[in-house]
């Protein structure tokens, strides 16, 4: 079984030595990329060959995914279907080897019946620590993912600050089967949405807590906010379904 701690270390001087040949884009997506490796893989040092899986990872899409791989790609290894990171296995494996010390030398200080009270101690300390559970590990990432993927829509969406608002949204929706599985989706859909970049009659520009309301992304693939197609004013949203059944229709005489 492969356990870590939610939590590996950082060298700033040999961080900073092997990425400041990369551009701002690839610099936070390559970051991104071994939190995600070291969170959501197992062993945490590797992540497969999938272009859909590594988009993910970047949180980027289509052409700056592929400008950023460029540079991406060389600080890592490829072994058949994987791509690995020397220093994330590197950490992982001094960690193993620390764990198993701390363990035989648990065995060695104690006898065996007092071994249960040794593993509660430890339990306790994983909790006190925020370590035995990576909830708030998930929840960053995916705060992170979301926030990172809005602002990356670019002109004319509005960037978004990380609020605490928004904090406890995100994780909320990430909770939500359907739109953990279909938020990206409605995102690139928004991207292209006439009515959403501002050219509606209102001149109304979609944001971050409008695409975080809990119905938003259903409605978005639904079709909702999507340019209508065979004339009529590009992004004008179509009545809902039912919203004016009861309204008369209004007659001009004369």
């Amino acid at each position: 079984m492969h356990k870590r701690s939610p939590a590996f270390s950082f060298y700033p001087d040999k961080w900073l030595a092997g990425t400041m040949h990369l551009t701002d884009k690839a610099y936070r997506a390559y970051h991104r990329l071994l939190c995600w490796m070291w969170l959501h893989n197992t062993p945490p040092y590797r992540i497969k060959n999938d272009r859909e899986v590594l988009r993910n990872a970047t949180g980027l899409r289509d052409k700056s995914f592929d400008a950023a791989w460029t540079q991406i790609e060389p600080l890592l290894r490829r072994y058949r279907n994987h791509y690995h990171s020397a220093g994330l296995r590197k950490e992982y494996e001094s960690q193993q080897k620390y764990s198993a010390a701390g363990r035989a030398g648990a065995t060695a200080r104690w006898p065996h019946e007092d071994r249960n009270a040794i593993g509660m101690a430890s339990v306790s300390d994983s909790v006190s620590k925020g370590e035995g559970g990576s909830t708030d590990a998930k929840a960053s990432a995916a705060i992170d993912a979301v926030v990172t993927a809005w602002n990356d829509l670019g002109e004319p969406f509005p960037q978004a600050r990380l609020t605490q608002k928004r904090r406890k949204t995100i994780p909320a929706r990430y909770a939500d089967k359907f739109w953990r599985e279909h938020w990206q989706e409605a995102l690139e859909r928004v991207k292209a949405s006439s009515f959403c970049r501002g050219d509606g009659d209102k001149g109304w520009i979609a944001n971050l807590d409008w695409f975080l309301r809990p119905d938003t992304v259903t409605r978005i693939l639904e079709g909702q906010y999507d340019d209508r197609k065979g004339g009529g004013a590009p992004g004008r949203r179509r009545p809902e379904p039912g919203k004016y059944d009861n309204v008369g229709t209004r007659v001009q005489v004369g």
